[in-house]
């Protein structure tokens, strides 16, 4: 898993970037997505991260959540501990099939706040 979370990291920036524009297109619809930007989006981690990858990018996006709305969870360990924590708490294991179109939409559907929860997630867990 180590691997996989590194190759992520490497991707960070980009993933950061992206959602944040995609977040941009959506601040002000509240229910209403852009439709082209959603299908970019979409695309974007379709095609660019397998199955195992987009858990651990998902993992990563609910921790940023969590790191926004202040939670004051403090956890111990590296990023690889913390990131393991949260694919437990999704329930999704290495190597295990899921629905990658229903996962990757999960993501999408956070329109107006992806991209800030990108930002916390990977800075949170750069600090750890």
């Amino acid at each position: 898993m180590t691997d996989i979370i590194n190759k992520v990291f490497n991707q960070k920036d980009e993933i950061i970037n992206l959602t944040t524009q995609y977040q941009k297109y959506n601040i002000n619809k509240k229910s209403n997505v852009n439709l082209d930007e959603y299908e970019k989006m979409f695309e974007y981690f379709n095609k660019n991260f397998n199955e195992d990858e987009i858990k651990i990018i998902q993992s990563i996006m609910y921790f940023g959540r969590e790191c926004f709305t202040g939670s004051g969870v403090e956890y111990k360990g590296n990023k690889y501990k913390v990131v393991s924590i949260w694919m437990r708490n999704l329930n999704f294991l290495i190597d295990e099939k899921i629905k990658k179109d229903v996962e990757i939409n999960q993501m999408l559907e956070k329109g107006q706040m992806i991209g800030t929860y990108f930002e916390y997630g990977f800075k949170e867990l750069e600090r750890v």
